[in-house]
């Protein structure tokens, strides 16, 4: 209790330093309580002036995206590791904390958007997974190096193709872009052309041959690629299934 003929002084909090993003647990607060922390933020916003309001928000949207795609992966992790899909402790299995690692930098840096992530999460599992031999690992430890690599565009084509590689491997060869324009979605020869060029260059399509037009399917590396992001899909839904 105070003094008699002292008052307690109670300072307000600073929302200037809110909307600058000062204090460290201001994105902890906006996860944790996203309306009130929003309306301190854009109180402090309308302190500062409107200059502050495009550097603030997007600053906090980005990193409220990161933190979100961070837990998603940890969700799915611990499902996979719950089923004994994945190793409790990764310090123990080879290449593990490495890639995990990589894939924390990576969803910090660079947000990747749902098919990246995607074949990232199933590249990082295919390599990490209980039960899975030495040579097994090891070879897909070399697709998550190739997963790294790839775009999200790329990976669209890529699905393309090996979902539909029966089909378009019946095609004459002047026939293939029209389709794979259908396919994808991608209304350009010149985009596609140049989402094409990373996907033979790691080897997951064919080359095609220039006297016989851009016709290009899924290799044996472009299948095992596409294999394990099935293979994660089908394993985390068993997991969450089960549990």
């Amino acid at each position: 209790m105070a003094d008699e003929g002292q008052s307690l002084v109670i300072v307000p909090r600073d929302y200037a330093d809110i909307a600058k993003l000062q204090e460290q647990t201001v994105i902890d607060d906006l996860l944790e309580n996203p309306i009130q922390t929003s309306l301190e933020i854009l109180t402090g916003v309308a302190q500062l002036g409107p200059k502050t309001l495009y550097a603030s928000l997007g600053r906090i949207c980005q990193t409220a995206l990161r933190s979100e795609l961070q837990r998603g992966v940890v969700y799915e992790f611990k499902r996979l590791q719950d089923a004994g899909k994945l190793p409790d402790d990764f310090s123990q299995a080879k290449n593990a904390f490495k890639t995990w690692a990589e894939l924390m930098d990576i969803i910090d840096t660079e947000c990747p958007d749902a098919d990246r992530l995607e074949a990232l999460k199933a590249m990082f599992y295919a390599a990490n997974k209980v039960g899975a031999a030495d040579g097994e690992q090891a070879f897909a430890y070399q697709l998550w190096q190739i997963a790294k690599k790839l775009k999200s565009g790329e990976l669209l084509l890529l699905k393309a193709i090996y979902e539909n590689a029966e089909s378009l491997n019946k095609l004459k060869p002047h026939e293939w872009l029209p389709q794979a324009r259908v396919l994808t979605g991608f209304d350009d020869d010149q985009m596609l052309d140049l989402l094409l060029v990373p996907l033979r260059e790691l080897r997951l399509v064919t080359p095609g041959n220039t006297a016989m037009g851009p016709k290009s399917i899924p290799t044996s590396l472009g299948l095992r690629f596409c294999h394990n992001i099935e293979a994660y899909k089908l394993d985390l839904n068993a997991a969450q299934s089960d549990q």
